[in-house]
């Protein structure tokens, strides 16, 4: 049949295509696309999905003539009975044809279709590859706060993972078989069920020998199971993090784990606690005892009391976080300082300070230290909050400060500028600190100014412009015109700044407070500094938020996209997201 002549009803009434496989054969396939097998010989495979096309659309004709020559049968015609001989051109010929050209079209259809994905290239991709596809299905970390119990039931279960694993037997395999995909292990044990523990013990047992994190959450009046605890502490050869977040007596279900972690890296020791038991020291320092025996231990967050702390395998951390300290606890959580060994991180992250008249207080004289980085993260708007830490530190290593209010949504922080003036000269801040993070903090841009001055050898900078909140009206904009024009000014006749000369690394979070030919001005000088050998960058980064966007002057703009082609400028400058707003240039 040749061009687009309309088959004859004869013809569609003994048409079937030669493409139609046979039911072994369809069987095979479909039982090599279940494991994933690839096809070594795929000739005949492409065959048929390039013959397929054609095919099926004769069937669509012959089809169509055959249900025409029905569509013109008188309504009231009585089909013969099923017994009759269907002869060519009865109402009975005409009906089983028309069937089995539908039911021929649906299996060539269908066939090609398999042959089709038989050859995809997925199929080709090695295991290490679609190791790295699926990994994006199994994250690492996440909230230990379910919603519900289900909620509950898939986080525990990886239940994204298990949706490709229903893809073919071979991902299946892959799923199950990749230890990494199974390192995590995330319960919160306010949803928990006895029924939980068999999918417990299912995922220990499928990340085999990698390393594991381990996450546990256990609400306030909660009580946890002792037989999941202590089923998860027989693996704790594998912890390479731990996170426990549970009142101190709930340790003791961990006890098999002392000396038994030669992979753990990162410990969270977290105490839901009742500050007024009289158990509580020696119940936190039995916790912290735990970990005292890690060798490769080296970062440790921690909650609770800080009489509980020598413990600790001191000498060997980079980093200590100390979380919801409250002020009545700041005397014992510095004294660990002593434990520090050079170049330790310390961080204070939500740091409550009740409202009290500091001015009244007597400080202990300045405790001395090599720390060199250190965060002090407040919990609310905190009058005397600075002077209580800052008043109590001589940090002559210092490389590292940050402060920062962890909800912009509160009162910025209280600035003590003579307090800061007066550590940074106790510690020789001018000789050793490099980066400065102020989030969110009540400082003017003449304090400012007038900090930077002192800071001789700074790189990194970042700033933050305060809008106003629900709990306060005046917003505090630090990020002004005078902001880059002190920091544009050169010496006379020289290519030396007058301020922050080794300024490498700028950022702001910014309510758009500023003429950004100015912000121009800037970036180009410290572009034109990048050029000597000591320093081959410069890099800037602004962002704003999104109730102070504006129209940006194109041509400012324009030159800044330039600079970043021509003079090895990084830098940006867009609107900031929710999390940028609380924790910008992390």
């Amino acid at each position: 049949m040749a061009g687009n002549t309309e088959p004859s009803y004869e013809d569609a009434l003994k048409f079937s295509s030669q493409l139609l496989p046979k039911p072994q054969e369809t069987k095979h396939l479909r039982d090599s696309l279940r494991a994933n097998c690839l096809f070594r010989e795929t000739t005949r495979l492409r065959a048929i999905v390039a013959s397929a096309p054609a095919q099926l659309a004769l069937y669509r004709k012959h089809i169509d003539v055959l249900a025409s020559v029905d569509s013109k049968r008188p309504p009231d015609t009585i089909p013969p009975p099923p017994d009759s001989s269907a002869r060519p051109g009865t109402e009975l010929a005409i009906d089983k044809a028309l069937a089995r050209l539908r039911a021929e079209y649906i299996m060539l259809s269908e066939y090609s279709a398999i042959c089709s994905s038989s050859m995809a290239p997925v199929r080709r991709l090695p295991p290490e590859i679609l190791i790295q596809v699926f990994l994006p299905f199994t994250p690492m970390t996440r909230e230990i706060n379910s919603k519900d119990y289900r909620g509950e039931i898939h986080r525990l279960i990886h239940h994204d993972l298990l949706q490709l694993a229903q893809v073919c037997a071979y991902w299946r395999a892959l799923a199950f078989g990749t230890p990494t995909f199974w390192r995590s292990l995330d319960l919160d044990m306010m949803f928990w069920s006895h029924k939980m523990l068999p999918l417990t013990e299912a995922v220990l047992e499928r990340s085999a020998n990698s390393a594991i994190q381990v996450r546990i959450g256990v609400p306030d009046e909660v009580e946890p199971d002792r037989t999941l605890l202590e089923l998860i502490a027989r693996h704790s050869v594998h912890w390479q993090g731990a996170l426990f977040s549970m009142d101190f007596k709930h340790f003791t279900s961990l006890a098999p784990i002392r000396g038994n972690l030669p992979l753990l890296e990162c410990a969270h020791i977290a105490g839901n606690f009742d500050p007024d038991s009289p158990d509580l020291i020696g119940l936190a320092a039995a916790a912290v005892k735990l970990f005292s025996d890690a060798p490769r231990l080296t970062d440790v967050t921690y909650s609770g009391p800080a009489k509980g702390l020598e413990h600790l395998p001191w000498k060997q951390l980079k980093r200590f976080e100390y979380l919801d300290l409250c002020r009545f606890d700041l005397s014992d959580a510095l004294s660990a300082l002593h434990y520090f060994p050079p170049g330790m991180q310390f961080e204070l992250r939500r740091f409550w300070f009740p409202a009290w008249d500091a001015a009244q207080a007597l400080l202990p004289p300045p405790i001395e230290s090599d720390l060199t980085d250190l965060t002090i993260e407040f919990g609310l708007h905190s009058p005397g909050g600075m002077r209580e830490i800052l008043e109590r530190l001589t940090l002559r290593c210092l490389s590292f400060l940050e402060l920062a209010l962890l909800n912009h949504e509160h009162p910025p922080i209280a600035w003590d500028h003579t307090i800061f003036l007066r550590f940074c000269a106790r510690s020789e801040c001018g000789k050793t600190l490099t980066t400065l993070y102020l989030m969110h903090v009540a400082i003017t841009t003449d304090e400012l100014l007038e900090s930077l001055a002192e800071l001789k050898v700074l790189a990194a900078l970042v700033v933050a412009d305060h809008r106003p909140s629900r709990t306060r009206s005046d917003p505090v904009w630090l990020v002004k015109d005078t902001l880059f024009r002190r920091l544009t000014e050169r010496a006379e006749n020289t290519q030396r700044h007058l301020l922050v000369p080794k300024l490498a690394i700028f950022g702001c979070l910014s309510d758009l407070r500023f003429d950004e030919a100015l912000y121009l001005d800037f970036v180009r000088s410290r572009v034109e500094v990048c050029q000597s050998p000591a320093q081959t960058h410069f890099e800037s980064h602004v962002r704003w938020y999104a109730e102070s966007a504006r129209e940006l002057k194109p041509a400012v703009l324009g030159e800044l996209q330039g600079l970043s082609k021509t003079k090895g400028f990084v830098g940006s400058i867009e609107a900031a997201n929710e999390e940028e707003m609380k924790t910008f240039f992390y």
